[in-house]
C-alpha cells in the first residue's frame, strides 16, 4: 500500500520515513471547505460508544507503542502499517476505526518516535498535548534511546477540545505510567511558559508546536524555538496548513521544511525543520 497517491512524484527516506521535500504550500480554500466539511460527522461517528472505553486509553496506547520498531537504516512506513492491528488500521476493516488513536494519528506517532529515535535528543518541548499520544511516542523513544526528556505545555488540565470536552479526561491521559519518569508535564498558555523557561533551559534539541494553530501563536512559538534550538536540532509543525505562519517563517528565514500528510490524504501537514 502507498500513501501517496502521487506515486511518480519524488519520494526520500529522512530519518527512516519517507518525506515529500517541498516548499510550504497551503491547501486550496475551496479543497479545505470540501473537505472540512465531512470532517464533523467522520469525528462524530468514530466516537461514537467512546464511554465504554476511556479508561483503555493508556494500555491502547501502550499496544500501539509496542509495535514501534526503529532500525537505523530506516524502516519501511508500509511494514509498521501492515503490523497494526486491525482495529488500528482502517485500510484492513475498509472503515474509518472510532479508537481515538485512529489510523492517521498512529502513522503520526510513528513518525514522532523516529525522529526521537535518530535525533537522541537531551531536552525536548512540546506545545499541545491533548490526550498525550504525541508525548508517548517521544518518551518511549526516550527511553529506547536511554536518555532524554520531555517538558510538555499545555492550556488546560483537562481535555477541552471537541467531543472529549464532557468526558472531563485529564491532559495527557493516554500516556503510561511507565514513560512518565522522563516527562515533565506543564499546564500553561504556551507563549507564557516559553518565554520563561526556553531562556532558562538554554537549549534545546527537540520542538512540537500543536497548541493553538492561530498564526499569533503558531508565529510566537516557531520563532522562541528556532532561537533555542541547538544546530542540527528539529522543529516540526503539526497542521501547519491551518494558517500562513509556517510559510511566512520558512520565507522569512530562508527555509525549505519536509512536509507530509499524516496519512497522504486528510489536510493535517506536518512541517518539519533542521537548523
Amino acid at each position: 500500500m502507498r500513501l501517496n497517491p502521487q506515486v511518480d512524484k519524488p519520494r526520500r527516506s529522512f530519518y527512516g520515513i519517507t518525506f515529500t521535500k517541498a516548499p510550504v504550500k497551503m491547501l486550496p480554500l475551496w479543497a479545505r471547505n470540501k473537505i472540512g466539511a465531512r470532517i464533523p460527522r467522520l469525528v462524530e461517528w468514530r466516537y461514537r460508544n467512546r464511554d465504554r472505553r476511556i479508561d483503555q486509553l493508556p494500555i491502547q496506547m501502550s499496544d500501539l507503542l509496542d509495535s514501534f520498531t526503529y532500525k537505523i537504516d530506516g524502516t519501511s512506513m508500509e511494514a509498521f502499517i501492515n503490523r497494526l492491528d486491525e482495529t488500528w488500521n482502517p485500510v484492513k476493516v475498509g472503515l474509518a476505526s472510532f479508537n481515538p488513536f485512529n489510523f492517521a494519528n498512529a502513522v503520526y506517532y510513528f513518525y514522532l518516535y523516529s525522529l526521537t529515535r535518530k535525533l537522541k535528543p537531551e531536552m525536548a518541548v512540546e506545545a499541545g498535548v491533548f490526550l498525550g499520544g504525541s508525548s508517548a511516542a517521544i518518551l518511549k523513544a526516550m527511553e529506547e534511546n536511554g536518555k532524554g526528556r520531555l517538558i510538555s505545555v499545555d492550556i488546560s488540565k483537562t481535555v477541552s477540545s471537541g467531543i472529549w470536552t464532557k468526558y472531563g479526561v485529564p491532559t495527557g491521559f493516554a500516556v503510561p505510567g511507565w514513560l512518565r519518569n522522563r516527562w515533565e508535564l506543564v499546564i500553561d498558555d504556551s507563549r507564557h511558559f516559553l518565554a520563561a523557561a526556553l531562556p532558562r533551559l538554554g537549549s534545546i534539541d527537540f520542538y512540537l508546536h500543536d497548541s493553538d494553530h492561530s498564526y499569533r501563536t503558531v508565529t510566537f512559538e516557531m520563532e522562541m524555538a528556532w532561537r533555542h534550538l541547538k544546530t542540527g536540532g528539529v522543529l516540526v509543525v503539526d497542521d501547519c496548513n491551518l494558517s500562513l505562519a509556517t510559510y511566512d517563517f520558512a520565507k522569512r528565514n530562508t527555509l525549505r521544511p519536509w512536509l507530509l500528510s499524516r496519512d497522504g490524504i486528510y489536510p493535517d501537514t506536518l512541517a518539519i525543520f533542521i537548523k
